[in-house]
């Protein structure tokens, strides 16, 4: 049986080998979404294998499709190899200062957040996705937009009864993180 993390860096070669198979004009069009998805890896995954390869493809689309990456080589120099080792300072601290990007990757990486890690089966990941949305509601976006956009549909989401315990779980701690971050931002205001 293929285990998931060789499945998780096929794809990521696959990634990588995008960058030397095509030519950067007719690739343009998908960097945003190629380069998003690298970032969710390189910020988000368990295994700090597929973080580092992550890393370098995103490294090798940057270096050969430079021009269609915006900030790519910002980006690049935040994803330092030996950084990436530590799960915390990338979900935490390189998340966040990538989601300042938040037109181009960062709507992405909230919107892979708000789908798949905030009801993650282990409890570490949905405790730190609740603390990045909370950072991010400090730092990025309008209360407006935060309110109508994430946590009115996390509400509706905690209130559905299909959702499990552990589902709920990160649902509530992640509104309740929201809340707070709100509150923390009237406050300052």
């Amino acid at each position: 049986m293929i285990k998931q993390i060789h499945i998780d860096i096929f794809y990521i070669k696959v990634c990588w080998s995008f960058a030397r198979a095509f030519d950067p004009i007719d690739f343009r069009s998908y960097t945003a979404d190629i380069a998003g998805m690298l970032l969710c890896i390189i910020c988000f995954d368990w295994n700090v294998q597929c973080r580092r390869a992550a890393s370098a493809a995103l490294q090798e689309n940057v270096g050969r499709q430079g021009e269609y990456f915006p900030h790519g080589i910002d980006i690049i120099q935040q994803t330092d190899y030996n950084l990436i080792g530590k799960f915390e300072y990338c979900f935490l601290t390189l998340a966040h200062s990538l989601i300042q990007y938040y037109d181009i990757y960062g709507r992405y990486m909230i919107e892979h957040l708000l789908k798949y890690k905030i009801i993650h089966w282990k409890k570490e990941t949905r405790l730190l996705t609740s603390q990045l949305l909370e950072k991010t509601t400090l730092d990025y976006g309008t209360i407006e937009e935060i309110y109508q956009s994430i946590l009115l549909p996390l509400f509706d989401r905690c209130l559905d009864r299909k959702n499990d315990g552990i589902a709920r779980h990160g649902l509530l701690a992640s509104c309740g993180h929201i809340v707070y971050g709100l509150y923390q931002r009237y406050q300052r205001v």
